[in-house]
């Protein structure tokens, strides 16, 4: 965006604003405080436990634990400097006949020096060193791989559980020698308190002993970027003195201390220190106070910035134009089921799948950077329809549906006076979900024979309804079947990509048994599934060639802002597994998204944009294209209309994506980093997408700031999720009739057999 400022505003003046005022993101901080124990089994130590645990338990003498389950576990513990550490472990092992347990441990990806453990029958205590080189401040993280896990037996009943070794305690201590040699114990303090002393608006409030960090990226350097406080005790803590510090650091680069103080009560310190070396990068700033006192007070911590203060704001004449255009023009969405971008030939592929619409994305604008926000259909098509992320419109599971309090699209354009139609191909974006609402002309096509689970029977219905509203405005929203698996493509479309295949793999019925693990998959067998998904592919860009030409003949392609795109992709076993709904990575949710815009220039053609998008953002470009009160008050998203009407146009931010389930997988981008949180599983990554754009180095372990940043930053978006959710009502329940089990059985998403959902919609 900052490349179109300069057409955008009139009397421009340099002032100094708040960037980041560090009073009012509490909510974004992390107050960090050295863990010094842990006692297995009680409720307050859930947060440390991340991944294959049991649920927290007690035996009859009062003793708490947990069970570490299968045969890895990950717990966490917090630093507020990484130094030398010395844990005291106490547990004991599920015993198995005539093998022992063993704990082999890593620190934060890396694994200790020296044999595994060996445990003893019954619970008893294991010392081990963590080097300070392999910590850092902040949560870090303790992976145990044991040799066995099974079932406990039991006299009456076994214990059918995954049961590897019981944890009771852990005790984490400053390691240290005296001048011989021999360790000596250090004290374990308690760790002190939060204040409940409520916040006043421009003070923190800190407990001694405590680090207070904040991740951010800093203002670019030329904006003069400064820190701005004052520091001092409560008046109540007489003859009391502490320590005020504060660092920051950034990726691969030491700490550095830009303030510290000592301090009495009655005394005040103050700073204002430049930080324009550390313009543009991810920062940690870390508040620090130690002392007698149990709390101190930093007032106004802020950072500031100079900015161009505008006198009179403009809306720029290229957006206002373009916006005037599309108020005026049809909307016509094409959404092909399932389609991952990298398999079209305009975002590099090296088959010829897409020629048609790479025609067209020569003549329009390519997004080489759009994600969905959900890797399944119903919620990433209620988030098209909505605006809003999968989190608001509660549209999740196989028995959610959208209610009828919430605001559609279609709704929209009824309001202003546009005839509305859909042609579905898939239930999950029918009726089933509710997504019939608002549209006047709602076309089920499997509900009716002719289909027969291709794209081109869609035409012997749209296309009369186009030559009947050839002279209305409209919006028309075509969602394709293809290329999800389904049904085969006619085979001419086969005969084009065949690779040879003599095997008997059947691709729509044994991609769930492949997943499962019941049926052995070779490297023919996943030429052959690619090259089926090619062809479906090539046969959709296919009908999407014919509804171009039928909309030519009509004389109403270039009064059309058409948008081709796909409610998620597809993917085809880069991280073992085939299909979608289960990850978040690049070939599941990277898409399409192509746009052709009207006639007339007033929206330049021929150009790619790289500004990461995200499919809400149309909704929102919707709304303000047509002036919706109620769409912008529920937008989630960000309007297109600057980067499609300004050439050069760029905008920052991140984007979010999720999974089934749950405790869902979440992804944030960035535009070079991922970031991603399986909250099922309680495993993190973090890829560099411009080095490594396939995801196979994760490198959240040598990258702890990065990493870090990005968890403040989804964390704080859940926060707003879950606050804006419980205001916006719950979803209905679906009612699922014989054609529509039957379309769902056709597409895996219902075992024939069982009538059962597949494990890939399961929705634990």
């Amino acid at each position: 965006m900052a490349a179109a400022l300069p057409a955008l505003f009139i009397g421009c003046r340099t002032e100094r604003t708040v960037v980041y005022d560090f009073a009012q993101m509490q909510d974004q901080s992390q107050l960090v405080i050295d863990t010094h124990r842990i006692d297995f089994g009680e409720p307050g130590e859930r947060r440390h436990l991340l991944a294959s645990w049991s649920n927290d338990e007690k035996d009859p003498s009062g003793r708490t634990f947990v069970w570490a389950l299968d045969t890895s576990s990950i717990l966490t513990f917090d630093m507020t400097k990484p130094i030398d550490t010395l844990v005291d472990l106490n547990c004991r092992p599920m015993l198995r006949k005539g093998i022992v347990q063993t704990i082999a441990i890593s620190v934060n990806g890396h694994p200790l020096p020296g044999k595994p453990l060996e445990l003893q029958p019954d619970f008893k205590s294991y010392q081990i060193l963590l080097p300070a080189p392999m910590l850092h401040f902040g949560t870090n993280r303790l992976s145990f791989s044991f040799a066995y896990a099974g079932e406990e037996p039991g006299e009456k009943v076994a214990d059918t559980r995954r049961l590897a070794v019981c944890f009771d305690t852990a005790t984490f201590s400053p390691f240290e020698q005296d001048s011989s040699g021999v360790e000596s114990e250090a004290p374990v303090a308690t760790p002190p308190k939060a204040t409940t002393t409520p916040q006043q608006k421009d003070i923190l409030q800190e407990p001694s002993g405590s680090v207070l960090a904040y991740l951010l990226r800093l203002p670019d350097a030329a904006s003069n970027p400064h820190l701005e406080f004052e520091c001092r005790l409560p008046d109540e803590f007489k003859d009391q003195r502490a320590s005020f510090r504060v660092e920051v650091e950034m990726e691969g680069a030491p700490t550095q201390r830009l303030y510290e103080q000592n301090l009495a009560v009655g005394q005040t310190g103050h700073d204002k220190i430049p930080l324009n070396a550390w313009g543009s990068t991810i920062c940690r700033f870390t508040f620090c106070f130690t002392g007698s006192a149990p709390r101190g007070l930093w007032i106004k911590p802020r950072i500031t910035a100079d900015v161009e203060k505008q006198s009179k704001e403009a809306e720029d004449t290229r957006v206002t134009a373009a916006r005037q255009q599309l108020a005026k023009s049809n909307l016509l969405i094409i959404l092909l089921d399932a389609a991952r971008a990298s398999h079209f030939g305009l975002y590099g592929y090296k088959l010829n799948t897409t020629p048609n619409i790479d025609r067209i994305a020569r003549e329009g604008i390519v997004f080489s950077n759009a994600y969905c926000n959900a890797v399944y259909t119903e919620a990433s098509t209620a988030s098209l329809m909505t605006g809003t992320y999968p989190d608001i419109h509660q549209v999740l599971f196989p028995n959610d549906r959208l209610p009828q309090s919430a605001f559609t699209m279609s709704e929209m354009f009824n309001g202003d006076k546009f005839t509305t139609a859909a042609f579905i191909g898939n239930s999950q974006a029918g009726s089933l979900r509710g997504f019939e609402q608002g549209f006047q002309t709602h076309f089920e096509l499997f509900r009716h024979e002719q289909y027969d689970r291709k794209c081109a029977n869609q035409n012997i219905w749209l296309f009369p309804w186009l030559q009947a509203n050839k002279n209305n405005p409209f919006f028309l929203y075509l969602h394709f079947r293809e290329p999800h698996f389904g049904g085969p493509p006619p085979q001419e479309f086969l005969d084009k990509f065949s690779t040879g295949y003599k095997g008997t793999l059947d691709p729509i019925t044994d991609i769930e048994k492949i997943n499962r693990g019941e049926r052995p998959m070779s490297d023919a067998d996943l030429k052959y599934i690619i090259s089926y998904y090619d062809a479906t592919l090539n046969y959709a860009d296919y009908e999407v060639g014919l509804i171009e030409q039928k909309l030519k003949e009509l004389g109403i392609w270039d009064k059309t802002f058409t948008i081709i795109l796909a409610d998620h992709g597809e993917a085809l076993h880069e991280h073992d597994y085939i299909g979608h709904n289960v990850q978040v990575y690049q070939n599941m949710a990277r898409i399409p998204f192509i746009v052709h815009p009207p006639a007339g220039g007033i929206i330049p053609g021929s150009r790619t944009i790289d500004s990461l998008i995200e499919t809400v953002d149309i909704f929102t470009t919707m709304a303000t294209v047509h002036n919706s009160d109620i769409g912008r008050k529920n937008a989630e998203g960000r309007s297109l209309l600057e980067l499609l009407a300004v050439p050069g146009a760029v905008r920052p931010g991140m984007i979010y994506t999720r999974t089934l389930w749950t405790k869902p997988t979440y992804s944030v981008r960035d535009g070079r980093w991922e970031y991603v949180h399986s909250f099922r599983f309680g495993e993190m990554e973090l890829y560099d997408l411009s080095k490594d754009p396939e995801e196979r180095i994760n490198l959240i372990d040598s990258h702890p700031i990065l990493a870090a940043y990005f968890e403040q930053n989804l964390w704080q978006w859940i926060r707003r999720q879950r606050a804006r959710a419980l205001a916006s009502g719950t979803p209905e329940s679906v009612k699922m009739d014989k054609a529509t089990r039957q379309n769902l059985i056709s597409l895996g998403y219902i075992d024939a057999k069982t009538g059962n959902q597949t494990n890939s919609q399961d929705p634990r």
